[in-house]
């Protein structure tokens, strides 16, 4: 506790910081260079991937103290290594850093005492690029020792240091994470890797585990006459690969309940090595002939139509978006027309609820293809595709104000969507009534069917996830301390003015501006 009592939850970079600053902060041969800082995140980054590995993996309480120490050693020297380079821009950064290196030389000792072989050599204050190095060696080193063999299971999850977080939301007690008694061990969802790779805190559901429930359901006649449709045996995929069912970056559902699961679907892809790639991994699966699979670009104008020609119902299972632009303006098309009964979408996840941005779609011929999305790649993840809140308002366009003026009752096309979870830089919706069908069968033994709020959501799903400050580089690209616009103590004016002082600064010409 003393250890953690000495340091404040400092974002750096910070918003006030001004761009030509940010551009030009190392003046000195003696503070890191940039390209210390993009090494060092990538080492760091690496290492702390295969920590939390190893927490998963191992059942030891003392093993697992020791990957939460490793954790904090590593966050620590991450923000020393920033407050050092940057020391140009804020007059406190130089405090900053020694409050930060002599908290660092702290835990290092308290590892040591742990019985981690360190070869500390000096103190982190006389340089946090070397000290970088010495941690990362010595995780590596010591997870060398180390014997995991299976996942185990236990109710301990691997978050962001609390005292990290302004006002400590990232705290286990403010999250929505299950508590299960031993009764209940043995009715949670079955555990699987998300889009870190990594086992997901809480027991997220996805759609291979909830085709499952719903088939359940059927079976014991205990479904809502609203699922009763048989349309569920559909998925539709805008942005699906080469067809693969994998694990990490590039895990698509949609392509898992086709070639595992064996449901039928419409399938979209532009580029054509990925659609020669993804025709014939459809085609290797049970029916594999009766998929429509399309090489087309689409845009919010065609997308109803392309998809209205080959789906044969209104409610497929599963809706998938992701094109890498501006997803949420197809959701808001073909939510007019389709009700599926889940969606899963790319958010950019740097925006809190009630956060809005919107990436610009971008409709030009020569933005439509392959070479435009490499394009909008290039210019960074940061100012790509639309915020969690953003995408919500777009699904949920005039659903809840449709069904009350007509008076419809429960129909489909009128049932709003409800956030089961976010998985880092992705979402999982579900139509109302499905929702409530899940949280009637799990109740609070999944953080997806948790009764919380979408911020609660997003926080657990990215904010406090303990890869998320490295994962892919997205906060480092986007030179954003997101913690600062998490703040829980700030009105959502001064949120969206803080936004909007980044916005400004990392895209001046308004390229991204929806």
């Amino acid at each position: 506790s003393f250890i953690r009592g000495v340091a404040s939850a400092v974002g750096c970079p910070s918003l006030a910081w001004p761009a030509s600053c940010l551009s030009s902060a190392t003046s000195s041969s003696a503070q890191p260079s940039h390209g210390d800082l993009v090494a060092s995140n990538l080492r760091m980054g690496a290492v702390l991937d295969w920590l939390l590995e190893a927490h998963d993996f191992s059942c030891r309480s003392d093993l697992r103290g020791i990957v939460v120490l490793f954790f904090e050693w590593l966050e620590t020297l991450r923000l020393a290594l920033c407050r050092e380079h940057f020391q140009a821009c804020d007059p406190s950064s130089q405090d900053a850093f020694l409050t930060e290196c002599r908290l660092a030389d702290q835990q290092a000792a308290a590892l040591a005492a742990q019985g981690v072989d360190l070869d500390l050599g000096s103190s982190a204050c006389n340089g946090a690029t070397s000290a970088v190095q010495t941690a990362v060696g010595a995780a590596i080193l010591w997870g060398r020792e180390q014997q995991l063999t299976a996942p185990c299971e236990g109710q301990t999850w691997l978050l962001y240091p609390a005292y990290r977080s302004p006002g400590e939301i990232c705290s286990a007690s403010k999250l929505p994470l299950p508590t299960a008694t031993s009764e209940e061990v043995s009715a949670r969802p079955p555990t699987w890797r998300d889009i870190t790779t990594h086992f997901s805190a809480g027991h997220l559901l996805n759609p291979s585990i909830i085709t499952e429930v719903l088939r359940q359901h059927r079976r014991s006649g205990t479904i809502p006459a609203t699922l009763r449709q048989r349309g569920d045996d559909w998925v539709v995929n805008l942005g699906a690969g080469d067809g693969a069912c994998t694990d990490g970056a590039h895990y698509d559902p949609a392509n898992c309940l086709a070639t595992q699961e064996g449901l039928q679907g419409v399938f979209i892809e532009g580029d054509r090595e990925s659609f020669a790639a993804l025709q014939k991994a459809l085609n290797a699966t049970r029916g594999g002939g009766q998929h429509k699979i399309l090489n087309i670009y689409i845009s919010p104008a065609t997308v109803v139509e392309s998809i209205a020609a080959e789906l044969p119902t209104s409610e497929p299972l599963l809706l998938k978006v992701d094109i890498d632009n501006a997803d949420c303006f197809l959701l808001r098309s073909l939510l007019k027309v389709f009700s599926p009964l889940l969606i899963h979408i790319e958010i950019n996840p740097l925006f809190p609820p009630p956060l809005m941005f919107r990436q610009r779609f971008e409709g030009a011929e020569e933005d439509i293809g392959e070479a435009g999305r490499q394009r909008r790649l290039e210019r960074g993840q940061s100012l790509g595709g639309c915020s969690l809140a953003a995408a919500l308002e777009d699904v949920n366009e005039g659903r809840r104000e449709r069904r009350a003026k007509h008076h419809l009752g429960d129909r489909p096309g009128h049932l709003p969507y409800r956030l089961l979870h976010v998985e880092h830089a992705n979402a999982l919706l579900a139509r109302e009534d499905l929702f409530v069908l899940l949280q009637r069968h799990y109740g609070d033994i999944s953080s997806s069917t948790i009764d919380a709020s979408d911020l609660e959501k997003w926080r657990l799903g990215y904010l406090c996830h303990p890869l998320a400050r490295h994962l892919y580089s997205r906060e480092f690209a986007a030179n954003l301390a997101v913690m600062e616009l998490a703040d829980p103590s700030i009105s959502d004016r001064e949120r969206l003015e803080r936004a909007r002082v980044w916005l400004e600064r990392e895209d001046p010409n308004g390229l991204a501006k929806g």
